[in-house]
């Protein structure tokens, strides 16, 4: 069982790469140890905690708000046969597991050590993803996670101060059939994805753009995702694509 469950978890972090890679988080730092700053209070056992894990680091100037460099602190979970029936209790500690992280994490020298080299940044943001995928067939692709956890309470023992993004199979589909979507239909046009104007990114900064290669933190658990296609003559075609539950597949329109 125990071997089974590895090689279930190592296929969860291919997935979970090859996800980063289409939404431009290329080359997430993988792998990371970060000394825990809190071994008591983060303590999962007996002894006092003395590190945490984090499967992908990946951190961009955020698109929608000037001046902001966001950090994406990523946990990669794997199942085989499908979601538990009752997931509830398995997510608050996935929750609780990023939260944790984040909290080290936000004080570690690696942190430090980026915001030092990072220039024309005037705040910090730490998020937590969760990208929890079970190996499916075709019926289960687009299996929902979100809606078995959305109701959940967390009690005072669980306290969480950073927002986390949850990628089930349903979102990882529809962002890899918006992918495919958008290879097949615009092979050779310049293919980037649509920034809107949010109030925060306004054209004082001016390494700001309208669109570009980094899909936006706040926005890889969206149901639409607006793309920006140039062809080599510079016509530009502004493409939606939206995720239809109902029909359990996603529509593309110019």
């Amino acid at each position: 069982m125990g071997e089974w469950s590895k090689k279930i978890g190592e296929h969860g972090e291919d997935i979970s790469k090859k996800l980063l890679e289409i939404i431009g988080w290329n080359t997430p730092q993988k792998g990371i140890d970060i000394p825990c700053m809190k071994g008591s209070e983060h303590k999962l056992g007996k002894g006092d905690r003395q590190k945490h894990g984090m499967d992908f680091l990946h951190y961009h100037k955020s698109p929608l708000f000037n001046h902001t460099l966001q950090f994406a602190c990523i946990s990669s979970k794997c199942t085989g046969n499908g979601y538990p029936t009752n997931p509830v209790s398995d997510f608050k500690s996935h929750l609780r597991e990023l939260e944790t992280l984040i909290d080290c994490f936000s004080v570690s020298e690696l942190c430090r050590s980026i915001k030092s080299n990072s220039s024309g940044v005037i705040r910090t943001q730490f998020a937590g993803v969760l990208i929890w995928l079970h190996d499916t067939t075709a019926s289960d692709a687009y299996d929902d996670l979100l809606s078995k956890v959305e109701n959940i309470r967390l009690s005072g023992e669980l306290e969480v101060n950073h927002p986390v993004f949850l990628i089930d199979n349903q979102q990882a589909n529809f962002l890899f059939d918006c992918d495919i979507y958008m290879q097949l239909s615009f092979p050779t046009h310049q293919k980037s994805f649509f920034y809107q104007k949010s109030g925060n990114n306004n054209s004082s900064d001016k390494s700001h753009k309208s669109s570009g290669h980094i899909l936006p933190l706040e926005m890889i658990t969206s149901g639409t995702l607006i793309y920006r296609a140039e062809s080599s003559n510079n016509d530009v075609s502004i493409v939606f694509c939206i995720f239809w539950p109902i029909l359990n597949t996603h529509s593309g329109t110019r």
